[in-house]
């Protein structure tokens, strides 16, 4: 059976930023049809692969080749706008490809004005390659299609969004989401499909439905860019890990890639321990030739030979022992039971109700997942347990001496021009050298002590912010996705603090993984109410009470407020029409209908 054939690869690629070497002899392949996750701690390089792999960075030693006309979609975590530019525009610009043969053919357009050009030794081959490209470029100047994007925002969660909305009034959450569906919009012509955290921003439903799309629609290669096992482990037949300037080839996917990697380093450290043994065993011949006075050349080779033995160990050893942050969370005074407790709470914006009459309790020890679509007011209702939003109506009382530590995704509780170690001292009183401490346990090493935090990566102020948890005094955590902007070595680290922390955890994550490690009950935030659920993530989500609670139980009657159409069944919802929901839609417009009802689109009719 014929190899599949190779769409994009790497032979001896270095590349270097300056004095920092990012890649130094590294190789890999993408074959069509594989479905590839990169992987690897976060700086290093996974952003820089995918540059060099599109032609927007060119390696300084080896060579990156794309196969001829390869038809790809790319989603990008950076924002690169024009002022004025539209969703409109941007969903059906030329793909990036047509557009750098647009370039190409405009410089060889430009030679063929002039006369001299024909008097050129080779100007037919010049001409040749020119017809050439025109082909190539009608295959890939198809221009993305709209109505398929428009369809994709509204499974994304932005049914509201027109191609006349300015990109510059967009959220950065709701702009990931644009450029998502722009990529996926033409995903039927695709030969590659590139995902660069496409679930940054994202609920779990619009994750779970993205790899349902992912799994059961598109069907070439894909590589993707994320910190979701899940995702991971669903989607990839091989993944690629960055490591120590190299790329790394491993078979299956993300939780196979991890058993093989704990059976090399298992190897690895087996054979390490038989070095170690030998190198003593050496060592102590040589101290006895120096106890008898016959150090001779024989002993000094044997002694050099040793020390360049040595300086091997030691660096094998510091490859394999690189090392995450380091994060124990430890609760003081015990609460009462119950922690806090919600009666008829409801929180509204102008006209817009995120929570109306809402009840729910959280007792002490209790681990708490809260879940629901975006835009349901799960940061809203955090910020209410924090006294930083008021309620509109009812009780929401946090009990006397629970004593809250907030982790927000914002990391607003970090001051932007203050140095880490002022930053670690502000938050308790202790000397230079203690603060020192804490902050090399979080991997800020030497001079990294005096970077001011506005400096500081997504990654970094997660984990400044995670530091200054261990130094406060606490017995119940809220947090606002933690795991955000952490790679996975460190999600496993809070992962495992938070299981062993003694105290009441309320957390929002999108991370399946995650909120299966850590929690015991699920709160979801859905139609205006909270309800708790016994329970990890994948627990809860089969059972009735909770299907019910997300509304899938009778057929109700609703009266359209707001007009509103749904891309996937091109229908048209018009103000005042009366619409039936059965329960038996497509989850497509399941998804719209309860979006619709969430925003007052759609409101329940009376009988």
């Amino acid at each position: 059976m014929a190899e599949p054939r190779a769409l994009v690869g790497a032979d001896q690629v270095s590349f270097a930023f300056g004095g920092h070497h990012v890649f130094s002899g590294a190789s890999w392949v993408i074959r069509e049809g594989e479905r590839v996750a990169l992987v690897g701690p976060n700086g290093a390089g996974k952003t820089t692969f995918i540059k060099l792999l599109l032609g927007k960075l060119k390696p300084d030693l080896g060579e990156v080749e794309m196969e001829p006309g390869l038809r790809y979609g790319y989603l990008t975590q950076q924002f690169e706008f024009a002022p004025d530019a539209t969703v409109g525009g941007l969903l059906t610009e030329l793909p990036p490809q047509a557009l750098a043969i647009q370039e190409e053919m405009a410089g060889i357009e430009a030679r063929m004005a002039e006369a001299a050009f024909y008097e050129e030794p080779g100007y037919e081959d010049v001409l040749k390659h020119y017809g050439e490209l025109q082909r190539e470029f009608q295959v890939l100047s198809s221009k993305g299609d709209a109505n398929a994007a428009l369809s994709f925002l509204q499974e994304l969660g932005l049914p509201d969004i027109t191609l006349e909305t300015r990109m510059r009034t967009l959220s950065g959450g709701q702009k990931t989401r644009v450029l998502l569906a722009k990529a996926l919009a033409n995903w039927k012509d695709m030969d590659l499909l590139i995902l660069d955290e496409p679930t940054n921003h994202l609920d779990i439903e619009t994750v779970e439905w993205l790899e349902d799309f992912l799994v059961n629609k598109y069907g070439n290669a894909l590589l993707l860019v994320a910190h979701d096992q899940y995702l991971m482990d669903n989607l990839a037949t091989k993944v690629l890990e960055i490591e120590e300037r190299k790329v790394w080839e491993w078979e299956g996917n993300y939780t196979a890639y991890l058993e093989q990697k704990a059976a090399v380093q298992a190897a690895l450290e087996a054979r390490r321990r038989r070095e170690m043994e030998e190198y003593k065993r050496q060592l102590q011949i040589i101290e006895e030739i120096k106890r008898r006075n016959r150090f001779d050349h024989q002993a000094a080779s044997k002694a050099t030979r040793l020390e360049k033995f040595q300086k091997t160990m030691a660096a094998g050893a510091a490859s394999a022992q690189r090392a995450n942050f380091r994060l124990n969370l430890k609760s003081v005074q015990k609460s009462s039971n119950d922690v806090l407790y919600a009666e008829g709470l409801t929180k509204r914006f102008g006209s817009n109700a995120l929570l109306e009459g809402a009840a729910f309790s959280i007792a002490k020890g209790d681990k708490v997942g809260l879940i629901g679509p975006n835009g349901a007011g799960k940061t809203t209702l955090l910020r209410m347990i924090m006294g930083l939003e008021k309620p509109t109506s009812g009780a929401l009382e946090v009990s006397p001496g629970v004593k809250i530590g907030f982790f927000d995704q914002e990391h607003a509780g970090l001051q932007p021009g203050r140095t880490l170690i002022d930053e670690v001292r502000a938050t308790r009183k202790m000397g230079e050298e203690e603060a020192r401490g804490l902050l090399g346990r979080f991997n800020f090493k030497g001079d990294d002590a005096f970077k001011s935090v506005e400096k500081l990566s997504g990654g970094e102020k997660a984990r400044m912010a995670l530091l200054k948890f261990t130094i406060g005094d606490t017995n119940m955590l809220v947090l606002d996705e933690p795991t955000n902007h952490l790679d996975l070595g460190s999600q496993k680290v809070v992962e495992e603090a938070i299981k062993k922390y003694d105290g009441t955890v309320l957390v929002v994550s999108h991370d399946r993984h995650f909120l299966d490690a850590v929690v015991n009950k699920i709160a979801v935030v859905a139609n205006r109410k909270v309800g708790v659920f016994p329970g990890n993530f994948s627990e809860t989500r089969t059972l009735t009470k909770l299907n019910e609670f997300m509304g899938a139980g009778e057929a109700q009657r609703f009266v359209v407020r707001q007009a509103f159409h749904d891309y996937d069944q091109d229908r048209h919802y018009s103000t005042g029409e009366t619409v039936l929901v059965t329960g038996g839609e497509t989850q497509t417009t399941k998804r719209l209908f309860r979006l619709a009802i969430e925003r007052g689109w759609l409101e329940p009719r009376d009988v």
